[in-house]
Order: C-alpha cells, then structure tokens, then sequence
C-alpha cells in the first residue's frame, strides 16, 4: 500500500512539477525535487526529477538535423560541461545530507 502511495505521489509531483514550469517558464526540477524529497531521500529525489528532464531533452534532440546539432554543441558546449561538473558535485554532496528535508 505504502509503495503505490510513494508511487501516485511521484506521478502527482512531477504533473504539479510540470504545471507550475508550464506557467512559470521554469520550476520543474526546483518544485519537484523539494516534494519527492519529502517522501524520498534527497539523492533518489534528485535522480528521478532526472528521468523526465533528460528523456525530454534527447527527445528535442532528435529535432535537429546534423547542421543543427553541431551548431548546438558549438554554442552550449560550455552550459553542458558546468551541468555535468555540477550534477557530479552535487550527487557528491548529497551524501552528506540529512535524509529528511
């Protein structure tokens, strides 16, 4: 029972997550990180927001053509390198948080 609970509270969290980014232009990961968090250990939170953000990322991906593509790696080159040194960091870190918010 506790799991399809945890479970219904992750789907409600990422739909909210989304809406308030629909209507704000930003908030998904920021809104639904910080209420899987309060059922969910910080670092699982932090790795499901993860599966929807990167699935629709590769999805808008498949958009591009290959011109498009290099113009984007040759643009955002830098954003994707502090992404990735910051994801590292932060999941490092996150082992040394509390397990509750």
């Amino acid at each position: 029972m506790l799991r399809e609970l945890t479970g219904a509270f992750a789907v409600v969290t990422l739909l909210v997550a989304g809406v308030v980014t629909g209507v704000a232009g930003f908030g998904l990961a920021l809104v639904g990180t910080m209420a899987l968090a309060t059922l969910l250990a910080p670092a699982v939170a932090v790795v499901v927001m993860l599966v929807p953000i990167l699935s629709t990322n590769v999805s808008l991906l498949g958009e591009l053509d290959a011109d498009g593509l290099r113009s984007c790696a040759r643009r955002f080159w830098p954003y994707v390198l502090a992404a990735l040194a910051g994801t590292i960091a932060g999941m490092t870190l996150l082992t040394g948080c509390p397990g509750t918010p």
